[in-house]
């Protein structure tokens, strides 16, 4: 009776534990992405947008990463990250299993595309868990890109000290110094100069109206700064010189004793 008894009990832990092993191994389920405004989306005719929603994890799980992609262009296949992480700027976390996240005209990747863009997509993955994606459409079609074309892209070189052919400032640019790290060179833009991310952004502006736009969008400085040399890496500008905006690339800079030298194209 006692080894029956015994036996019983053994089993009975057995059960008990093959039962929480299978809890312990079972899947959290998926999130689920909720768009605020539907499943599709207007840029207004003053190039607007906004989109906003909630990332949600099911009950006793929690969200461990989310990501937003914007896709542009013909056929929606070319694509650029708005948010690579739960972390990122415009996802804004309300608990371990939802986070929120809000998007607009002025965010990473979309500012560059309001012109070409055909989807924003969000996805997430649930901690142990599976992942899952949520989709907006988003229409373009009544914003106007302008048609003024800028000018025939020209080149310019600023120097410093100030050499022949070669001012300390141009183009609403002026070369104000160098830092003591010996490779790094700053300037200063009065007018205001706005440092696009990337050469896709650079890219995307084609006329007058679609550069006074990004400008009027953009929050400018009036400084930037650029290493020199081999530690030099290309830089796409918006700057304001008087009343002309000048989309400026710079190509170049290199240090030599009393002939250091930046190179730089601009169309207006």
């Amino acid at each position: 009776m006692k080894k029956g008894i015994f036996l019983a009990a053994v089993f009975a832990a057995g059960a008990l534990f093959f039962n929480s092993c299978d809890k312990e191994n079972e899947k959290k389920g998926a999130p689920t992405i909720t768009f605020d405004q539907g499943s599709t989306v207007a840029v207004t005719s003053d190039g607007k947008v906004t989109i906003t929603g909630v990332v949600s994890a099911p009950s006793d799980a929690e969200i461990e990463d989310i990501k937003a992609t914007l896709y542009y262009g013909e056929g929606g296949t070319a694509s650029t990250v708005v948010a690579s992480s739960k972390s990122a700027a415009g996802i804004t976390k309300v608990s371990n299993a939802q986070y929120t996240f809000r998007f607009d005209q002025t965010s990473t990747g979309i500012s560059s595309h309001l012109t070409d863009a055909v989807k924003l997509v969000i996805s997430a993955t649930v901690k142990d868990g599976d992942a899952n994606t949520g989709t907006i459409n988003i229409t373009t079609g009544s914003i106007n890109p302008g048609t003024t074309d800028l000018t025939t892209e020209a080149t310019f070189t600023l120097g410093r000290p100030s050499q022949t052919g070669f001012p300390e400032s141009a183009m609403g640019i002026t070369w104000s110094s160098n830092s003591s790290d010996g490779v790094t060179a700053n300037f200063t833009v009065s007018g205001g100069v706005v440092v696009l991310q990337n050469v896709d952004q650079y890219n995307a502006i084609t006329t007058q109206e679609t550069l006074a736009y990004a400008f009027s969008q953009a929050s400018p400085t009036t400084t930037f700064s650029s290493k020199s040399d081999a530690s030099f890496a290309v830089k796409y500008l918006m700057v304001k010189d008087g009343a002309t905006l000048r989309l400026v690339k710079m190509t170049g800079l290199n240090f030599a004793a009393g002939a250091n030298k930046a190179y730089f194209t601009e169309k207006h």
